[in-house]
């Protein structure tokens, strides 16, 4: 069953139902394209949105909800990349397709059309030849009867001479020739009528409607095609819109009030107990009645004694000319304030001089290189950095050491009492003492992913050389640097600095975008394969083992090493 023996009689109609055909690959096409239009902006608009929401100040993220909120915040910005991925694939994979097949569908319907009419043409043609025989031949017929009448009467009439009957005769019998060989053509214009007609309507239109068949059966198989295709787009980003869904409720279970309830106590607990109950004082049996129990607060009712007696206004108040001046030891901050500071100013220590430890040992290890192979660099150069490193070291654990002693002796110190007619402005002195915002208490999960070893590590003239986009990192040293046993992500508390310090580290932003200058294998478990060039997204920053947590466009996480990328401005 084929459109050439069914709808033989029905040929605009077939063609008419081919014009919708390809009206409709004109919708899909034109819808494709809005929609790629669409993908595109919602993808910008949602980037933007996540980019301004998201807090360049480490204050920022002191609380448990703000943490979920810019962790949300920032999978919104990998959800408006999946987006932006269906953009560019609906683009390439389905419009263009879609727009080539139109083309074709148009050039073929146009083919068809053309042969149609040239078809219909020389039919149309063999139908005129055949009309044009046979009014030839009726009109000879009707001049052969004529002359045959004539004939008839003039043979009868006994008044005409043979002469005129012969020439009657003659006359028929010309005509009578002449309607035989009209009657012969018209027989013959019927025969070439009834061929080309047998032709035209069992082999030449038969095989229009065969092409318009098979250009229909292209265009249907090729749109379910096209829309398997864009599901199959849309279907290939769940995979990550559904971890980035996951990390989003990954991020509310962050989220904790007696997490954010501690860290208020930490950050703002002074360390003071609370005032003792006020005696009663018999103003009649008093002797000396002269000094008001009640300070002023603007310090016009009490005596220069008592405006510089040591106490809860010396430690959190004004009134003394060493307030502005921040002491090593911190002495000049509450108990618990001074003993935070001092924990934090020895953890950074630690981690400063684990650090410098691993760079030394690095440094002995390519020194021993080095010496074995004069070649790939000259060991006096290394054994200056090694002096270095020792000065360093030696300044680092004197200073650690002095921390722990100030440590020691704010163990040691004894816990001051406030009493009850200073405790209103002991509390408002307290917030003014600390009126830097409190750093960020890291209440993340710990994760339990190990960090890789380096396989390699390039040189330091290999490192301050030049590097061309495609270069691989040497090969020809291996360097195996130990590691602290802290696991990355562990979380860490960090003090709140006082309103006398603002020793505030660079601030560093999770979402930075570095280059990488070598190659790396990622051959070890937990770390990330990457090629020079390749550019990254920072989620973990160094914290002193030489690793940072990356992220490709594509949404794979791993550790390179830190001296491997370079941070773009």
């Amino acid at each position: 069953m084929s459109w050439g023996t069914e709808l033989w009689d029905k040929f605009d109609d077939v063609l008419g139902h081919t014009q919708k055909g390809v009206d409709v690959c004109e919708k899909f096409s034109q819808f494709t394209k809005e929609r790629c239009s669409i993908e595109l902006e919602y993808a910008n608009k949602l980037k933007r949105l996540s980019r301004s929401y998201l807090s360049k100040k480490k204050e920022d993220e002191e609380l448990t909800s703000s943490k979920g909120f810019f962790a949300m915040a920032k999978e919104i910005n990998d959800i408006a990349g999946q987006h932006e991925t269906i953009s560019e694939s609906l683009q390439a994979n389905v419009w263009n397709e879609s727009q080539n097949l139109m083309q074709e569908l148009k050039q073929e319907r146009k083919k068809a059309l053309q042969e149609c009419s040239k078809f219909l043409g020389l039919l149309q043609n063999q139908f005129s030849q055949l009309d044009k025989a046979k009014k030839n031949s009726e009109k000879a017929f009707r001049e052969m009867e004529k002359a045959n009448e004539s004939y008839r009467k003039t043979n009868e009439d006994q008044n005409m001479s043979r002469n005129e009957v012969e020439k009657a005769k003659q006359l028929f019998q010309q005509k009578q020739q002449a309607y035989e060989q009209s009657k012969q053509d018209y027989a013959a214009e019927v025969q070439k009528t009834n061929s080309v007609q047998r032709e035209h309507y069992n082999t030449l239109m038969p095989q229009v409607f065969s092409n318009l068949e098979i250009m229909e059966e292209k265009r249907v198989a090729k749109m379910k095609a096209l829309i398997v295709a864009t599901a199959e787009i849309e279907k290939s980003t769940l995979p990550i819109l559904n971890r980035c869904i996951e990390d989003m409720i990954k991020g509310a279970s962050i989220v904790n009030f007696q997490q954010e309830k501690q860290m208020v106590i930490d950050c703002y607990k002074t360390g003071f107990v609370i005032p003792s109950d006020i005696t009663f004082e018999d103003i009649s049996s008093s002797v000396n009645c002269k000094t008001n129990i009640y300070p002023s607060m603007h310090g016009t009712g009490s005596s220069k004694k008592e405006r510089k007696r040591p106490g809860l206004f010396g430690i959190l108040g004004g009134g003394s000319k060493e307030e502005g001046i921040q002491k090593d030891d911190y002495s000049h901050l509450p108990p618990n304030q001074q003993m935070r500071q001092l924990t934090a100013k020895t953890d950074e220590l630690k981690a400063a001089l684990a650090k410098e430890m691993l760079e030394r040992d690095a440094l002995l290890k390519m020194q021993d290189v080095y010496r074995k192979n004069s070649s790939l660099g000259d060991p006096k150069i290394v054994a200056k950095q090694l002096d270095e490193k020792s000065l360093q070291l030696d300044q680092l654990s004197q200073e650690l050491k002095k921390y722990e002693e100030f440590i020691a002796e704010a163990g040691k110190r004894p816990v001051c009492k406030a009493n009850s007619a200073n405790a209103n402005i002991s509390q408002s002195s307290t917030l003014t003492s600390n009126t830097s915002a409190p750093q960020k208490i890291s209440q993340s999960p710990v994760k339990t992913r190990s960090k890789p070893v380096i396989s390699h590590k390039p040189s330091l003239s290999q490192r301050n050389s030049r590097v061309e986009p495609n270069s691989e990192a040497p090969k020809s040293i291996n360097l195996t640097p130990i590691f602290p046993t802290t696991p990355p992500g562990a979380s860490k508390i960090s003090m709140p600095p006082s309103q006398d310090s603002f020793e505030d580290d660079d601030e560093f932003i999770d979402g930075t975008i570095c280059t990488a200058i070598y190659g790396y294998d990622g051959s070890t478990e937990g770390s990330l394969a990457m090629k020079a060039g390749d550019e990254l997204t920072v989620v973990e920053k160094d914290e002193g083992d030489g690793w940072v947590l990356v992220r490709t466009g594509k949404g794979q996480q791993g550790y390179v090493p830190a001296t491997y990328i370079k941070y773009n401005e």
